[in-house]
């Protein structure tokens, strides 16, 4: 986000937002509120979006899923207004985290794709799309399609290494080891885990962080037990337990803390399985994920079948049960969001559209002659430097006629400027109508005068032109008894035609244009005159 544009208190804000975030929870939302505040009283979009972006990212790291969903929902809404692509799509990314935790998989992969898509319109996005694949490729993993996630991780993998300065290429590292050895751990693949462990101790270890390590030590875990390795096991067992905290962000760890507490079921590790359950099941909770909380009861109704303990599994089982309802509307709630969401967006589009159409509305209007609505001088000089450009680059031929109304003076004054008026409207039609036949370009240059531009074209057709201009003006049969040509309106024309040189310019051709207008009227009028630069010559023919 551009924050050139806001003044020093604005920016200061906003600066600390990203400075505090995920270090300074209480810090970050003061700020998001005040900037949020600010914004409203602006309605500035681009700070709304920023600020409720934030303010989702803050709730994400607290496990505060029903704070992080309408902060974010409400980011997507603003964004999507100012085509704020980078922080859109990373909203949409951690909307797909938060419907996979709640189990909604067709609506986490809509937002995995609309957040790639949002990729496609900024730069720099090779690290958004890493996190994208590997979010996917987790996903897979949890359908059991480990083939399919595979491919993820090892795109996301051929991403990361072309950028080792992302500031995330470590933690993105990591990950993409950490979910390659789950692969290949539930597919029994175990002599490919190894060197994925060696090369994640060596080159990326000492960079990780406790959520990193964690995740690490969880699939180790269960690799060694596998293994029957008891003593590597115990180990990463004794470090999970004594680095596993209740500020842990459960969104980014349950899976691993799932599987791992999986295989403590196999062990005889009962105080381990109970102090993770009864540090993450109060974070869950706080979470007000309901999927989340329906998976540890179904882990907790395995340990007492798994023991025997049929009065504990039976009220386990029960609370399994009725945890149900409410998934269906946790459901409900994640659908209702993205249909809001659409609609807001689809609002937004149709917004955007319409003030693309009053901006080209306005701008052809600056452009349009208001009586003939043929384009005016400023269309002719942006259209006029264009051709000529490229007629030079291309040496092809260009054409520039110049004409006017035989006698407009005495036209207007005998017969009334409306009459005129209505003369040069008629004249205007005719004129368009064959430039445009032809792919030409006309314009009314001032008061009767005309010009016409055509590209490419041959001198015979240039001729023509001129020759339908002229036959064509005489059948409107518009009255102009005061004219000295015909007792109809009429028109003179002159015309330079020739293939541009560089080092000339488009002045040369108006100049020489209007100089064989003003030979031919010198001679007579009702007709046209053309002539060629070569050099500095003008050649004309009448």
């Amino acid at each position: 986000m551009n924050f050139r544009a806001y003044d020093s208190n604005t920016r200061a804000w906003l600066e600390a937002v990203e400075q505090n975030i995920g270090i300074d929870a209480e810090l970050t939302l003061r700020y998001c509120n005040e900037i949020i505040e600010l914004a409203m009283n602006k309605k500035d979009s681009a700070l709304l979006g920023f600020a409720y972006f934030y303010l989702g990212q803050t709730y994400y790291c607290l496990n505060d899923s029903s704070n992080f969903l309408s902060c974010t929902s409400k980011a997507i809404s603003y964004l999507a207004q100012v085509q704020e692509w980078e922080l859109l799509s990373r909203s949409y990314n951690c909307m797909g985290i938060l419907a996979a935790n709640r189990g909604n998989y067709p609506l986490a992969i809509e937002y995995y794709r609309k957040a790639m898509e949002c990729c496609n319109y900024y730069e720099n996005s090779l690290g958004q799309r890493c996190a994208i694949d590997i979010n996917v490729g987790s996903m897979d993993i949890k359908a059991g399609r480990y083939e399919e996630a595979e491919e993820y991780f090892k795109r996301a993998k051929e991403q990361i290494k072309q950028n080792p300065l992302l500031p995330e290429y470590h933690s993105f590292s990591i990950s993409i080891l950490v979910n390659l050895s789950k692969c290949y751990l539930f597919q029994g693949k175990y002599d490919k885990m190894q060197k994925l462990f060696d090369f994640l101790q060596a080159d990326h270890w000492k960079y990780a962080e406790d959520v990193d390590r964690i995740s690490m030590w969880c699939v180790e875990a269960m690799y060694y037990h596998k293994q029957n390795q008891v003593k590597e096991r115990d180990l990463r067992i004794r470090l999970v337990g004594e680095h596993t905290t209740g500020n842990i962000p459960i969104m980014d760890l349950f899976d691993d803390y799932y599987d791992y507490l999986r295989m403590l079921l196999q062990t005889d590790y009962d105080d381990e399985f109970w102090k993770i359950i009864d540090m993450i099941e109060p974070i869950v909770k706080i979470s007000q994920t309901v999927y989340l909380q329906q998976k540890i009861i179904s882990l907790k109704v395995k340990y007492y079948r798994s023991r025997g303990k049929n009065a504990e599994y039976l009220k386990e089982a029960g609370l399994y049960f009725e945890l149900s309802e409410y998934i269906e509307n946790e459901a409900r709630e994640m659908i209702n969001v993205m249909l809001d969401l659409q609609r807001d967006l689809a609002f937004a589009e149709q917004k955007q559209q319409d003030m693309e159409l009053e901006n080209t509305r306005l701008q052809r209007k600056s452009m349009e002659d208001p009586l003939t609505h043929l384009w005016n001088r400023y269309k002719l000089d942006e259209t006029s430097s264009q051709l000529f450009d490229e007629a030079i680059q291309k040496q092809e031929p260009l054409a520039v006629e110049i004409m006017d109304i035989d006698y407009f003076k005495e036209l207007n004054d005998h017969y009334g400027h409306q009459y005129g008026d209505e003369a040069l409207i008629a004249l205007g039609k005719v004129l368009n109508r064959i430039a445009t036949e032809r792919q030409g370009f006309c314009a009314r240059y001032g008061g009767d005068e005309f010009v016409l531009l055509y590209h490419g074209i041959t001198k015979e057709r240039a001729i023509s032109a001129m020759s339908a201009i002229k036959e064509a003006v005489e059948q409107l049969n518009i009255e102009h008894k005061y004219s000295k040509a015909l007792p109809v309106m009429t028109v003179s024309q002159g015309m330079c035609y020739g293939t541009p040189k560089p080092g000339s310019c488009f002045a040369d051709f108006m100049e020489a244009a209007d100089q064989n207008l003003y030979n031919i009227k010198g001679k007579t009028r009702n007709h046209y005159a053309i002539g060629e630069i070569s050099g500095n010559e003008n050649h004309s023919d009448t």
